[in-house]
């Protein structure tokens, strides 16, 4: 099931035959691309791999087939931020507290 695009590609929601949780499978299409634009693609699994925290959507894997970068990432139920925020933009809704999460530094 497709579950949003933009510029770079398009997520579908895939359930895993292994242990059957939901995945986001982002595919991005490396055909017509510059090889400017296709070291982009390339570098957003690579960036993805390193990044850990619990605001960012998980990297679990990727694999290229038929000029297509295939990523797998957490499934994050309920739609993009973006799309959260164009949401309550359009209605004028505002965010609660309870809503907004900040990661907590100590320092």
């Amino acid at each position: 099931m497709n579950i949003g695009g933009g510029a770079s590609g398009t997520a579908y929601l895939i359930r895993s035959k292994k242990d059957g949780q939901l995945y986001a499978l982002k595919k991005i299409s490396l055909k017509m691309k510059s090889q400017q634009e296709r070291k982009l693609a390339e570098n957003e699994f690579s960036l993805l791999k390193v990044l850990d925290s619990p605001t960012i959507i998980h990297y679990y894997e990727h694999f290229v087939e038929d000029e297509t970068i295939n990523i797998i990432m957490e499934y994050a139920e309920g739609g993009s931020l973006a799309k959260k925020i164009k949401d309550r933009k359009i209605t004028g809704e505002h965010f609660s507290n309870e809503e907004v999460i900040f990661p907590s530094f100590s320092f």
